[in-house]
C-alpha cells in the first residue's frame, strides 16, 4: 500500500494500475520467502487470472467470510485467510465502472482486459489475503 501511495501522488492513479499488476506480486514473493510462506490475493470477483484461489482457499472463499479464518490441514499446514475491505481511496480502480477516471480505466483495460473487480462501494468486501505456513519441522 505504501509503494501504491506514492506512485499515486506522484504519477496519478493511472500509473498505480501498473504498480499492482508488476510490483505487488514481486513485493508479495519478497515478503513470502523472507517470511517462509507462501501469500496470495484472490476474490470472488477477480481483475486479475493469476489470483485464482488455490482449492484450500476455494473452499473457504466459497462462504464469502467476513472475519479472518484460520485453519490446520491434516499435513500440518496452517492457513490464514484474511478479509479485504475497501477503502475510499480504493474506489478510483475498484468503483463503479462509470466514476472510475478515464485513464484508468484505459489503464485497466490495458493491463486486465478481463477485468471483473469494480462496482464496489466504500467499506465492500474487496476479497481476500492468504497466508499458508508449512508444517513445523519435528527434531
Amino acid at each position: 500500500m505504501a509503494r501504491l501511495a506514492a506512485v499515486i501522488q506522484a504519477e496519478g492513479p493511472a500509473s498505480a494500475v501498473a504498480v499492482c499488476q508488476e510490483e505487488a506480486p514481486l513485493i508479495s514473493r519478497a515478503v513470502a520467502m523472507e517470511m517462509g510462506v507462501t501469500i496470495g490475493r484472490t476474490s470472488h470477483k477477480l481483475r486479475n487470472p493469476n489470483n485464482r484461489p488455490k482449492p484450500w482457499v476455494e473452499a473457504v472463499i466459497a462462504a464469502q467470510p467476513e472475519t479472518p479464518q484460520f485453519l490446520t490441514a491434516a499435513d500440518g499446514r496452517f492457513g490464514a485467510i484474511l478479509p479485504i475491505r475497501l477503502k475510499s481511496q480504493c474506489l478510483t480502480c475498484h468503483g463503479s465502472p462509470e466514476a472510475i477516471p478515464a485513464p484508468v480505466r484505459d489503464a485497466l483495460r490495458t493491463f486486465y482486459p478481463h477485468d471483473a473487480a469494480t462496482g464496489y462501494a466504500e467499506n465492500d468486501l474487496r476479497g481476500w489475503f492468504w497466508v499458508e505456513v508449512p508444517p513445523l519441522a519435528s527434531d
